[in-house]
């Protein structure tokens, strides 16, 4: 280990959850052991035990003797909650959402080689395009990015999702699940906040990170590719705004041509976000069975 590792490291390192607490020890479990960790040790458990009845009751009486006057430590007062029904929900929204956004792509395509068509037409019929195509646009627009029901059955789902870290034992949280909500409507925060909160709720579901180790984990790829491919639909569908107003075919063609490079941007955030939702309910689902599992152990001590 080097001098910069050693200087990070800290007591606890490897812990899902503790169960006892003392002046100096501290009882405990990881992905597949019982363990006793030192508060004057930085880094992993002194002591390991295999997680099985005869691994805990060999824990329990080795931290006994080593910490007689110890407390329980309470399980966090929030009980978990499967967050696996909303999130098929916000999945089968989200997918209803991305053939949507498809369809607007593809009545938008049809747009670019009408008005490309027209350039060539009569004065009248460049006219009725003219007067005719900005309020199409502005219908397949909002058609096409703006489903109510996808945008709220996620926020039920990364709601009920966030709240569940505190049940999966997970510590040191930046976010509130109310708050997780919140940032969505936030003016120019909604544009970095939500990616973070749900970098944070990625990492804390890891079903092998500790107490607190997880905010070491590495941010994904799919994050910030659903992210970023995210927020360049919206840049597409904010350039393209100003062409609709000018009123010519050409300013015409290429707003058509800037929503088509919009839509298919927001169908395959739409594609990736469902997949970063199913992700997550795995692991967290994962998690809690590793939980679950130690805890029961733990409800009531060998004596």
């Amino acid at each position: 280990m080097n001098d910069a590792d050693a200087s990070e490291a800290r007591p606890g390192e490897g812990a899902i959850r503790f169960s006892h607490s003392g002046y100096r020890y501290l009882l405990g479990f990881g992905t597949d052991f019982f363990g006793i960790w030192d508060r004057e040790q930085p880094g992993g458990p002194v002591l390991r035990f295999p997680r099985t009845d005869e691994g805990w009751d060999r824990a329990w009486y080795e931290y006994v003797s080593r910490e007689k006057h110890n407390v329980e430590v309470l399980a966090p007062g929030v009980a978990y909650a499967s967050a696996r029904t909303r999130g098929r929900w916000a999945r089968g929204l989200l997918y209803l959402h991305v053939a949507g956004a498809f369809a607007t792509a593809c009545a938008l395509v049809f747009e670019v080689v009408r008005l490309a068509g027209a350039s060539a037409g009569s004065a009248s019929l460049l006219r009725e395009i003219e007067e005719q195509t900005p309020g199409l646009l502005a219908l397949l627009f909002f058609i096409g990015f703006y489903p109510a029901p996808a945008a709220i059955a996620w926020l039920l789902w990364q709601h009920r999702a966030h709240r569940n870290l505190a049940a999966l034992g997970a510590t040191e949280l930046h976010y509130t699940p109310g708050w997780v909500v919140a940032w969505w409507f936030v003016p120019f925060a909604v544009f970095v906040m939500p990616y973070r909160t749900m970098r944070e709720l990625w990492k804390a579901s890891d079903p092998d990170a500790g107490e607190a180790a997880w905010k070491q984990l590495p941010t994904p790829r799919l994050l910030p590719l659903w992210w970023g491919v995210w927020l360049g639909g919206l840049v597409f569908l904010v350039i393209a705004a100003p062409f609709g107003r000018a009123g010519d075919v050409a300013s015409l063609t290429t707003e058509a041509a800037l929503g088509v490079a919009s839509a298919l941007a927001i169908a395959v955030a739409g594609v990736l976000a469902a997949r970063v939702a199913r992700h997550i309910d795995a692991r967290q689902e994962l998690r809690h069975a590793k939980v679950g599992s130690s805890i029961g152990y733990m409800i009531r001590p060998p004596t």
